[in-house]
């Protein structure tokens, strides 16, 4: 279960925000069954992984359209390690989100599997941020909203008391 911090926390740890349920298919895959997995999935990425089962690379849309399509590969005959990307850079899920957010946007990636002693325990990707991102706006304007209806409440009490002790002066 998530800890309580404050809204926009900036420390919040990759893991609670993350994919847990992983799509990944074996190196030795065809192209043609790693899209297929995709479109099932409904998904813009798969996880590609060694026979061990760690990490050996990322396999996404766009390797379709530049490494496969450009260069007219068959997606039947072409396995996924002869285009996916290698040697993939990793987060780990103690990372906090906003340093995850800044790796993303400063090398231009759109994910990063998360890894913890080698074993693949998740994926974060610029949505998952996005989502993330808008559910706690959501909690801020909704903490803003309680905020200005305590103000007014104040300030009506404030005004109510002002009145009776005018009130009371007057009879003096």
């Amino acid at each position: 279960m998530p800890s309580r911090r404050g809204v926009f926390e900036l420390t919040i740890p990759v893991r609670e925000v993350m994919t847990k349920h992983i799509i990944k298919l074996p190196e030795s895959s065809t192209i043609r069954e790693a899209v297929k997995l995709m479109a099932e999935n409904q998904i813009s990425c798969v996880l590609v992984v060694d026979k061990k089962g760690k990490l050996a690379g990322v396999f996404t849309e766009r390797d379709v359209l530049v490494k496969v399509a450009l260069k007219k590969a068959n997606p039947s005959k072409t396995t996924v390690d002869k285009i996916m990307t290698k040697n993939v850079e990793t987060a780990s899920p103690d990372e906090s989100i906003f340093e995850i957010a800044k790796h993303l946007s400063k090398r231009k990636f759109r994910r990063f599997p998360i890894v913890k002693n080698g074993d693949l325990k998740g994926l974060i990707t610029e949505t998952d941020i996005v989502l993330f991102s808008n559910k706690e706006m959501e909690k801020l304007v909704k903490m803003q909203k309680s905020l200005i209806i305590v103000i007014f409440i104040m300030a009506l009490l404030i005004l109510i008391y002002s009145l009776k002790v005018f009130q009371y002066a007057a009879t003096l």
